[in-house]
């Protein structure tokens, strides 16, 4: 710093730092990470659910995939492929059985619904009658359309046929995003089970950062409950089945 001798004093002149500017600083660079923060999480959001599933399935099956590698003679890229394939005719067999159905179930409505069109509404039920509250008066409703014959049920029905459209829409929409949604899944296991030491090596290292033995201790145990639910769900599922 310079000091200049003045009238026999010692004056130092060298710049101290203003305390404000520097609480400005940190709210600026903590705004900044924040929004960083921010928009990664909402670039991310489309696939925050493919990643949880993705982290689930690998860190349920990462015992199977160890097994497979030692009996595979070490080779990692072999067991990867094949518990790759696994997952995927898990995800794809049901879903491909399911879309089958919904399309067989398509192609039989259109001669369903001519058929029950053309005969009309029946009478109803005697046991209608006896449900309570509404029982009466919903089957003298039924009992009134089925004696307009074919017209008055096209008549009933026909408010509800855009509404039936648009839910047919909306549905095949959905099983477009599914779709999007195993694909993606499957993918991002493929990339945990060839890359899985790295990733569980990071989560440790920040874990052990933030909470030192503890917070490793409590990703291990979250890794062992993650285990120990799935299994119990499928072991609850081959009993039920």
């Amino acid at each position: 710093s310079a000091v200049y001798r003045v009238i026999g004093c010692d004056i130092d002149t060298s710049v101290r730092p203003d305390p404000s500017s520097d609480f400005t600083r940190v709210v600026l660079f903590v705004l900044v990470i924040g929004a960083l923060l921010l928009g990664s999480l909402w670039t991310l959001l489309p696939f925050l659910s493919g990643m949880i599933w993705a982290t689930t399935i690998a860190v349920a099956t990462c015992p199977l995939l160890l097994r497979l590698e030692h009996a595979t003679g070490g080779r990692r890229g072999l067991a990867v492929m094949v518990m790759t394939l696994i997952v995927l005719l898990v995800f794809i067999v049901p879903f491909a059985l399911a879309v089958s159905t919904l399309l067989d179930a398509a192609r039989r409505s259109p001669a369903v619904m001519s058929d029950f069109l053309t005969k009309g509404l029946g009478p109803p039920p005697a046991w209608i009658r006896d449900i309570p509250a509404v029982g009466v008066e919903f089957s003298d409703r039924w009992q009134s359309v089925a004696a307009g014959g074919p017209q008055a049920l096209v008549e009933v029905l026909q408010p509800y046929g855009r509404s039936a459209a648009a839910w047919a829409i909306a549905a095949t929409g959905g099983f477009g995003r599914i779709f999007v949604l195993v694909l993606l899944t499957i993918v991002l296991v493929a990339i945990l089970y060839s890359q899985g030491e790295t990733a569980a090596g990071g989560v440790l290292a920040f874990s052990r950062r933030l909470g030192g033995e503890t917070g490793e201790r409590t990703v291990r145990l979250a890794a062992q409950a993650v285990r120990s639910v799935a299994m119990g769900v499928v072991l609850t599922a081959l009993v039920q089945s």
